[in-house]
């Protein structure tokens, strides 16, 4: 799906152009896939609930926090490893090791500028690496959780469903 913008709002984005950054959480993301399902299920209210949904998406990428000017480069690391390596992430201890801090300063900064914790943010990861396969490929969800790095199928479900909105068979018949 594509996002048009009339003139006026186009004035707006421009202004706010040049504080765009890159995504500090899967946010812009999960925020896509509220607005996939709106457009799967339209109603009366679905033009309203569009426009706020693409409202909140271009906040989200607009926004720049005033402390992410001091975010710390080892918190970056930290976030790139983690996306990089979701199926087996490497543990709180181990990052914090890498980072030269100590573990409970390393949760406390990872939650401040990355927006979530190092959990929620493998878990979002993974249902993000997820979300990818079921537009895709063929796998069975059974397959697909344990790929992904959940215990069962039912875990990742639930998982699925508290980040998307969807549990993993809506989702793939919505994208299809």
């Amino acid at each position: 799906w594509n996002v048009e913008f009339t003139d006026a709002w186009g004035e707006r984005l421009a202004q706010a152009a040049d504080t765009w950054t890159p995504a500090r959480s899967g946010e812009p993301a999960w925020l896509a896939t509220r607005i996939l399902r709106e457009l799967a299920a339209p109603d009366a209210a679905s033009s309203l609930a569009l426009e706020g949904l693409v409202c909140a998406l271009i906040g989200e990428i607009s926004r720049t926090r005033a402390d992410e000017r001091h975010r710390p480069v080892w918190v970056l690391r930290a976030r790139d490893r983690l996306h990089a390596e979701y199926r087996d992430p490497p543990s709180v201890a181990e990052l914090a090791r890498d980072a030269g801090v100590h573990r409970s300063h390393f949760s406390r900064a990872f939650r401040r500028y990355v927006g979530c914790t190092v959990a929620e943010f493998v878990r979002r990861r993974r249902v993000e690496w997820a979300a990818e396969q079921l537009r895709a490929r063929g796998y069975s969800l059974a397959e697909l959780s344990l790929i992904a790095g959940f215990g069962d199928q039912a875990h990742f479900t639930r998982a699925f469903k508290r980040v998307t909105g969807l549990t993993p068979g809506e989702y793939r018949a919505a994208v299809r």
